[in-house]
């Protein structure tokens, strides 16, 4: 994240998930927002 820090407020899937991986994506510029992975386990 080319050394800057990030903090995640919300990842949104349903109560009877558990996440098993988050990876934070490369941002596209200068933007504060990045692009999120996320896999669920139901």
């Amino acid at each position: 994240m080319n050394g800057r820090n990030i903090k995640i407020d919300y990842l949104f899937g349903p109560s009877s998930a558990t996440i098993s991986a988050c990876d934070v994506l490369a941002d596209a510029g200068k933007s504060d927002h990045y692009p999120i992975k996320e896999h669920f386990e139901f």
